[in-house]
């Protein structure tokens, strides 16, 4: 009974008294509610409208710290489309999520050096709630 409050014309809360047929909050989507009750000569009823929505964010799994290992760590090696693709498909797999897709974002390959390099890690479900973790 979200938000549903009703009270008799003394001003008694019979909110608990009020018949109605419930829906499975855990589905997504529009729910009509029909509220009633009824004693002697007071009969009340009420529809409202309800609708469930997911917001819950995704949790992104990915391990603290990964190493990529190049041959060559000439500059123009390291600072690479090539070796920037290579840390995001490194990263990618062996990110998970417990829903919705992920996408891998390494810092522009201008910016790699030999040392650390940060790769974000991002799930949107199909909700478009925004999970994320970073390694």
């Amino acid at each position: 009974m979200f938000n549903v409050l009703a009270f008799d014309k003394n001003g008694k809360n019979i909110t608990k008294k009020l018949q109605y047929e419930g829906f499975d909050y855990n589905n997504l989507g529009e729910y009509e509610v029909k509220y009633s009750y009824r004693k002697n000569d007071l009969k009340l009823k009420a529809t409202v409208k309800y609708k469930v929505i997911d917001t819950t964010v995704p949790v992104v799994s990915v391990p603290e710290r990964l190493t990529l290992e190049i041959d060559n760590i000439a500059y123009d090696t390291i600072k690479s489309q090539d070796t920037k693709t290579k840390m995001e498909n490194m990263v990618k797999s062996h990110a998970s999520t417990n829903e919705g897709t992920i996408s891998v974002y390494a810092i522009p390959y201008e910016m790699l050096n030999k040392e650390d390099n940060y790769v974000r890690v991002v799930a949107i479900d199909d909700s478009g709630n925004i999970g994320s973790a970073q390694t």
